[in-house]
């Protein structure tokens, strides 16, 4: 069987030449380039608050368009869980991806297309600094920079701080951090079992959510995720 392609949400440029790159090597630590390939140039959708505009029609928007031109069979939607409070309460990162998985399974996801919504808590950037320690005398695959020979991971909840992960990068490089230029060669290069000895629940959930997906596909059946429960 031919396998499907995962089309890619992200937030901003960075995520856009980054994103891909994590995914691809997650599929081939799982061996699962039979069943799941990711697709070329994923699009930037915005943050949280632009997709949640208006009832979430942009977030319908983007998938009507991405069933309707390319037939997608499966999607991963990423972006950051830094968004700010609405309406007088804090942003949930468990409701909000609850949130845009309904809305995508209104337009068929589950039945006639997979989705999975995955929330870096609180960026794209705290998982790459919960590797840190395997960048430490590292310089970047496209020669752009280096990093310290002492950099160590911060102490804390990586999770929740430091609250400005790319001012961390910014400092940490020798050349500072520019995410279109630099988050993609700090992906390439970070180990991702130094990201999972930091235990942290949001890049459990993005493994959860390509293992789903692998899973249901080698089952020949579509997924929605997360869901609701009552």
């Amino acid at each position: 069987m031919k396998p499907r392609q995962l089309f890619l949400f992200v937030e901003g440029e960075g995520d856009k030449q980054a994103a891909p790159i994590l995914l691809k090597r997650l599929l081939k630590e799982r061996g699962a380039h039979d069943v799941l390939v990711v697709a070329p140039d994923p699009w930037m959708v915005g943050e949280f608050p632009l997709l949640r505009r208006s009832n979430f029609s942009e977030w319908r928007r983007h998938l009507n368009t991405a069933i309707r031109k390319y037939g997608m069979e499966a999607c991963l939607l990423l972006i950051d869980g830094d968004s700010p409070p609405s309406g007088g309460e804090t942003f949930c990162v468990k409701r909000a991806a609850q949130q845009l998985a309904a809305i995508a399974k209104e337009r068929g996801a589950g039945d006639r297309f997979s989705a999975s919504i995955v929330i870096a808590n609180l960026e794209f950037e705290s998982w790459l600094i919960a590797g840190a320690s395997s960048l430490a005398g590292k310089t970047l695959s496209n020669g752009a920079g280096s990093f310290s020979k002492d950099l160590k991971l911060p102490t804390g909840d990586i999770e929740l701080a430091p609250r400005d992960a790319k001012g961390f990068f910014d400092r940490a490089l020798s050349c500072g951090y520019r995410p279109a230029l630099h988050q993609a060669s700090i992906t390439e290069l970070v180990d991702l079992d130094t990201i999972r000895q930091q235990d942290m629940r949001s890049f459990r959930r993005l493994e959860n959510a390509i293992d789903e997906m692998i899973d249901a596909f080698r089952g020949n059946r579509h997924i929605v995720s997360p869901v609701s429960k009552p």
